[in-house]
């Protein structure tokens, strides 16, 4: 009931007559950001030099959020940046330390994803999204310290926000397409204080030679996300850390995105014959 809404807010949201339904969702998207980006000035701000760490990020014709993405994401991180970016018109970005890897046409998410991790030269790796949205209290030392300090875990899952109605997906009880063979550890294990879980969201720092163990299936033009945990179920030990957090700002009314976004009928044929 809950998703039928929402599909239907975004359907009156894209018309002649949604103006004031989107103007109220950014604003209150906005309104929000602001204020968790206040309540962390409060608090003491982390280093932004990281050693060992590299950003990656696909991005596709939703150029703002992605210049929005790298702005919040360099209050926090000093380090290097790769963008993955197969939009009709890719952009750069003033800022020597920011990569664009330039991509044919609608290549999609998993090929962007494996092309910018293929150009990570770290030991850590930071995968994220372009409409992501990082508070200055976001401490990725201590996510790496982490790593360092637990040899066994190969990614660390963070908890992101989804805006503008601040509710955090469960991933404790999210499936996979399959589980074969034996997980590395039992979910739910703790280690050093975090949980193991077979699956987290597309906010993580992972160990870069592990990952590409993995990768993410180039066939899978949208729906990417489940498949690269299904497959490294077995391979790879992921841990969630809910204090690893960052905002979810997605522009629901973006009709040239969502286009494209909801083209999804090849991916789950391809998911279907794979895992059935």
């Amino acid at each position: 009931m809950a998703r039928h809404v929402r599909a239907e807010l975004v359907r009156i949201g894209r018309g002649p007559a949604g103006a004031p339904l989107r103007w109220g969702y950014t604003a209150v998207s906005e309104v929000l950001i602001a204020g968790a980006n206040a309540v962390a000035r409060l608090r003491k701000r982390p280093s932004r030099k990281v050693t060992d760490l590299t950003v990656i990020a696909k991005t596709f014709e939703r150029p703002a959020n992605a210049r929005r993405m790298v702005s919040t994401l360099r209050r926090v991180f000093d380090g290097p940046v790769i963008v993955a970016d197969d939009s009709r018109h890719p952009q750069s970005f003033d800022d020597p330390g920011i990569s664009v890897v330039v991509l044919p046409f609608d290549t999609g998410v998993a090929a962007g994803r494996n092309a910018a991790l293929a150009e990570v030269s770290t030991e850590f790796v930071m995968s994220v999204d372009d409409d992501f949205v990082f508070t200055p209290e976001l401490d990725l030392n201590r996510v790496v310290d982490y790593l360092r300090r637990n040899p066994e875990v190969d990614i660390v899952g963070g908890r992101v926000v989804n805006l503008p109605l601040w509710q955090s997906p469960d991933y404790s009880t999210a499936p996979l397409f399959a589980y074969r063979g034996e997980p590395v550890r039992p979910a739910d294990t703790v280690i050093d204080g975090l949980p193991v879980l077979y699956k987290v969201p597309q906010f993580f720092v992972a160990r870069t030679d592990r990952i590409r163990l993995v990768r993410w299936d180039g066939r899978l033009k949208r729906v990417d996300h489940n498949d690269f945990f299904t497959r490294a179920y077995g391979t790879l030990l992921t841990v969630f850390d809910r204090q690893f957090t960052c905002l979810h700002a997605q522009p629901k009314f973006n009709a040239t995105y969502q286009a494209f976004r909801r083209d999804v009928a090849a991916d789950l044929s391809y998911l279907g014959q794979k895992w059935m």
